[in-house]
């Protein structure tokens, strides 16, 4: 499936750009935002009586500025609660229309405190206001913001039911507070390390994400701690040198004029770069390096100096495979024993070519998946898998269309079934032919679950139709049989086994992928016969 949970969690390595959904939510408000500040304004404006020098004169704008931020506000909440059902989903997480609330939040803190006060702040707050501001609501709000950054996570379902707004509302007051006078919270705060962090922090929020990506515990060989310093101590820097070199020189109309000066600062970007991929491991011959859909490569743990090589796995299908990878990327990092590549290619068939209804859509075979051979092709070449592991079915098991003019049709149906064994014989001769060992997994009952926020169709599902996903893995079984050289596992059985059976929330986290947990003891089992395959042990 594509459109998935945050930018595509089955879809291949994140982009080290998926950040800046929030940038374009900022961006895109400074659009609607100048627009209603000045309407409030002008339609509150009327012309100075006397004088020949008159000018418009403000009357009642601020309170006309204040109304307009504060529905802003609650029509942004009321939005997210009534679109998201008070729930997570990528539509109001990253939605402009939902998220704008916390943006206007401070424009209306800033209507109703900021003017002409008694104090050199600008702040019209009375004197038992801002002392209570300044020592009581600050320093609490500050205290429930980190308590909420520690308790919460980013599904908490609170947070899409006024949450978002309730810590919108605890940073204004830290805010304000920190910059009452005589404010010991303000003083803190204005420590010089965080004052400088805050004049760097655009630069920080632009190269976190790519260096958090690319300095992982696996890549640096150590603890989750010393990684965790690293990728704080190279974002700081990166941030500095683009504060400084390129930031600021722009923001002041200062570039650099200099020729020597330019190519100064080309070379040290290229050297630390070079510096970076020099001091990280290499892999070694002996010991393949993992490669997972999150792009990373996770070195497998060795137990002893002389230990086998881990057997190179790749996992091949659909999303459902890559579910199911995912669970085989944890048991890299953790057991060793295998390498790893997590290749499966989001909503592809088996089966080539053609149409289906698979989620409630009608679609033609998608692009990327005519390109799935050849792209294979490489990554074989490339990788050098010992064996392959091969998931998924849904597609196959849908409702389809063999010609762009052809009648529907479905597993059942003489014509499609012996269409189906010809692709499943194609791919497992395919890798065959490349010195690739193949287990096929059998296909567990699909029963997708309906969700608006990753492009699905509505309900009924085809695939979800009873005895399809059997019928399947009876042609399944069938076509390899002509192919003995090919491993069959009943994953189909290890899921309906599961404790709360094969929908589960706990196992099908949307009634067709496996759940990380449900995948880590996956693994468990998958693992022991992808190398007895291998090294031609029974298992």
């Amino acid at each position: 499936m594509s459109g998935n949970d945050y930018a595509a969690t089955f879809k291949g390595a994140p982009s080290p750009l998926r950040h800046f959904w929030s940038l374009s939510l900022e961006e895109q408000s400074y659009l609607v935002m100048p627009v209603l500040v000045a309407f409030s304004l002008h339609r509150a404006r009327r012309p100075k009586p006397v004088g020949r020098h008159s000018s418009p004169r403000p009357t009642g704008g601020r309170g006309l500025l204040i109304a307009v931020l504060g529905l802003v506000v609650l029509g942004s909440t009321a939005a997210m609660v009534t679109i998201g059902g008070g729930a997570y989903s990528n539509r109001v997480y990253m939605g402009t229309d939902t998220r704008i609330a916390e943006l206007a939040v401070g424009g209306l803190v800033a209507a109703l405190v900021i003017g002409r006060g008694r104090d050199s702040s600008g702040v019209a707050l009375g004197r038992r206001t801002s002392f209570v501001m300044a020592n009581a609501a600050g320093p609490a709000a500050l205290g429930a913001i980190v308590a909420t950054w520690m308790l919460s996570g980013l599904k908490s379902d609170w947070l899409y039911r006024g949450g978002f707004l309730v810590h919108a509302t605890l940073v204004a007051t830290v805010v304000v507070a920190a910059i009452q006078p005589h404010c010991w919270l303000g003083s803190a705060l204005s420590w010089t390390p965080l004052r400088y962090l805050g004049r760097i922090s655009y630069g920080v929020y632009l190269f976190h994400w790519p260096i958090v990506r690319w300095l992982t515990p696996a890549r640096l060989g150590g603890s989750h701690l010393t990684a965790l310093l690293v990728q704080l101590g190279v974002t700081v820097v990166t941030a500095s040198l683009s504060f400084h070199l390129l930031e600021r020189p722009i923001r002041l109309r200062r570039w650099i004029p200099a020729p020597r000066a330019f190519a100064g600062v080309a070379f040290g970007s290229v050297a630390v770069l070079s510096l970076g991929a020099w001091a990280l491991p290499a892999p070694r011959p002996s010991t393949q390096l993992a490669m997972g859909t999150s792009g990373t490569r996770v070195t497998p743990k060795r137990t002893a100096t002389h230990a086998a090589p881990p057997v190179r796995v790749m996992v091949a299908g659909d999303s459902f495979a890559l579910s199911i990878g995912h669970g085989l990327e944890n048991y890299v990092a953790t057991k060793g024993r295998i390498a790893l590549l997590n290749d499966g290619i989001v909503g592809c068939a088996f089966g080539r070519g053609g149409w289906n209804r698979g989620i409630g859509l009608q679609r033609e075979f998608p692009d990327e998946c005519k390109l799935r051979d050849e792209k294979w092709s490489g990554e074989i070449a490339s990788f050098r898998p010992d064996v392959v592991f091969i998931a998924g079915g849904m597609w196959d098991i849908t409702d389809r269309r063999l010609t762009d003019d052809g009648p529907w049709t479905t597993i059942g149906d003489p014509a499609y079934d012996t269409y189906l064994v010809k692709e499943i014989l194609h791919l497992a001769d395919f890798f065959a032919e490349r010195n690739v060992k193949v287990v096929w997994a059998t296909a567990p009952d699909f029963h997708p679950q309906y969700n608006p926020e990753t492009f699905m169709g509505k309900p009924p599902y085809a695939e979800a139709t009873p005895g399809r996903a059997d019928r399947f893995n009876s042609l399944l079984r069938r076509a390899l049989a002509l192919r003995p050289d090919v491993t069959v596992v009943d994953f189909a059985a290890w899921v309906r086994a599961w404790p709360g059976g094969e929908f589960d929330p706990t196992i099908r986290i949307d009634g067709v992928h496996i759940s990380i947990a449900a995948a880590d003891k996956a693994s468990d089992w998958l693992v022991p016969k992808l190398i007895a395959k291998v090294r031609g042990t029974k298992r």
